[in-house]
């Protein structure tokens, strides 16, 4: 993430949730939210699933503040038999 505007206060904080699914007709499991702000290096959510998608909200009452998303760098691991 990138918090803030250049040279001004870094004070933003959003909601990252992940939703999953094994498949596109299953309803999604939902895992989170997980506040972020700059103190958050990174954070390690465990889910199995076949199918993910991310919502990132963040509260229109904080004025003044600002981010945007960078680079998405996301580590997993395959599971499962082959």
């Amino acid at each position: 993430m990138k918090w803030g505007y250049y040279g001004q206060s870094q004070t933003a904080h959003v909601e990252l949730s992940f939703y999953t699914a094994d498949y596109p007709t299953d309803t999604p499991k939902v895992y989170g939210p997980y506040d972020l702000s700059t103190a958050t290096t990174y954070i390690t959510p465990r889910f199995r699933a076949r199918l993910m998608s991310l919502r990132i909200d963040s509260s229109p009452t904080e004025i003044g503040t600002f981010w945007r998303l960078g680079a998405i760098r996301y580590r997993y691991e395959q599971d499962g038999k082959f």
